[in-house]
């Protein structure tokens, strides 16, 4: 178990390294995730949360990813259809909805983590998985 953060910039820290540590784990398993796959970011978030604070109940974790993916839900069915979705930042907020599922953070703490965390840390991830997009670099063409 991780020493149970403190204070905004501990919690923040923890959430960040947890962020770098899903990306890697999702891609592990795919290189390029879709859409549908990066959703699985919100599942990893719960694990890593209830890992963190040393939950291995079961159904401790169960409950934590479901509320995280329900909360996560109602963020995705209302957003526009055209905006892109930043992962990061959902699964930072699936973290914190994890901690705030088991009454082990405040959700007035969670929101000044957030914010601290949206004001103090790169959420693009350099390190995430890319889409399989590219581009065709036109001007060196003769």
């Amino acid at each position: 178990m991780k020493d149970y953060p403190q204070n905004k910039e501990q919690w923040a820290n923890e959430a960040y390294q947890a962020l770098k540590t899903a990306w890697a784990i999702l891609s592990q398993s795919i290189p390029h995730p879709n859409e549908q796959q990066k959703q699985q970011l919100i599942d990893i978030s719960a694990t890593l949360a209830c890992e963190n604070r040393d939950i291995q109940d079961a159904s401790y974790i169960e409950h934590a990813k479901k509320y995280a993916m329900d909360e996560f839900m109602v963020d995705y069915n209302s957003r526009d259809l055209i905006q892109e979705i930043n992962f990061s930042l959902c699964f930072v907020l699936a973290y914190f909805d994890s901690h705030l599922s088991l009454s082990m953070i405040t959700e007035d703490e969670a929101k000044e983590a957030i914010s601290h965390l949206k004001s103090n840390f790169d959420l693009s991830y350099s390190g995430q998985a890319k889409s399989n997009v590219f581009s065709v670099d036109f001007k060196k063409k003769s």
